[in-house]
Formats: C-alpha cells, structure tokens, sequence
C-alpha cells in the first residue's frame, strides 16, 4: 500500500495552520449544492471568523459526471502553478459558472474542448491575480510539447494537454490550445 498524499497535495487550505478552527469541505466543482456551500463559507464565514478559522477544500469528484474529473484536474493544476489565492479566486469563478459545464451543455462536447474551456478559465483568473507573478504579456512563440518540456523543470498536464511548466528563471506559464500559445502567469 502507497503511503498517504502530502498534507495538501490533493486539496487547498486558506487560512492559518494554527486557527483553532479547522472546517473540511469536501466540494465537487459539478455540484449544485457545492458551489452554493463554497458561497457561504468563502463569502461570508470565513470572513467573519478570519484568523480564527482554517479552511480545507477537499475535492470531491463525482464520478458519474464525467466532466467533474476534468473541473477538478484544472483546480489542481491552478492550485500547483499559482498560489493558494489563485486557487480559491478560481474555484469561485468555477462555481459561478458551473452551469456551462453540467451535463447538459456538454454532452455533446469533446474532451479535448471541455479542457481547453476550463484552460481559458484559468488563465482568465490567473492573469487578474497576476501582479506578483510576472509582466502582463502574451508571448507570440508556438510551444510545440516537444521543444516546451525541455527547458521546464516541473509541468502540469490536463487531460493530455501541457497547461504549465516552471521555466529555469521561475517564472510561471500556463498553455492552452493545440498550439499551446504559451501565456506567464
């Protein structure tokens, strides 16, 4: 049997390590009833408890929506390139707009586009949050996969796709489309 993850590695914590409140949430990016939960407690508890409360949002994928696996897979990714600020700021973006991504927009939608849909709403979040992450630029270069992954040190795939990579300068980048037009968060 594999060891536990790391504390943290598979889910967000907001909040200080030694609040004498812990609240766990485990949150599904395709649920209705998720995302009116995140609301309230990002929105209005958290606030009013502050330093007095550590939030843990645990990721609850359900798996009888196949697009779940695939909203939670950019949460991570968010999650791994950014901070935890990007990753909440993303995960409220998610669940208000969580509608285009139920099963009925996206029945009749690919993989692939679903991904590239939840790439872009990432880096939406990422570049409005991106003052400590580098100037507002969007490099004009094709990042074929092949000539992106070498000079990287850490990349993050979702479902197929290079979505980011820490350059050797530490600077960030996330990728979308099948061009990979590279964006620096």
């Amino acid at each position: 049997m594999p060891p536990p993850p790391v504390r943290g590695a598979y889910f967000a914590i907001m909040g200080r390590s030694t609040a004498p409140i812990e609240l766990q949430a485990y949150l599904d990016y395709a649920c209705p009833f998720c995302a009116k939960i995140f609301k309230t407690l990002y929105q209005e508890v958290i606030p009013h408890y502050g330093d007095n409360i550590q939030f843990v949002f645990k990721h609850q994928v359900q798996p009888w929506h196949p697009q779940s696996a695939l909203m939670h897979e950019a949460g991570l990714a968010v999650k791994q390139i950014a901070d935890t600020e990007t990753f909440f700021k993303f995960s409220e973006k998610l669940f208000a707009d969580q509608t285009q991504f139920f099963d009925a927009n996206v029945w009749n939608k690919s993989r692939d586009t679903i991904t590239k849909e939840l790439i872009q709403l990432a880096v939406e979040i990422s570049q409005s949050n991106m003052e400590r992450f580098g100037p507002r630029h969007k490099r004009n270069r094709a990042c074929p996969a092949g000539d992106f992954l070498q000079p990287y040190q850490t990349s993050i795939w979702i479902s197929g796709h290079l979505c980011a990579g820490c350059t050797d300068d530490s600077s960030t980048t996330f990728c979308t489309g099948t061009a990979f037009t590279c964006m620096p968060l």
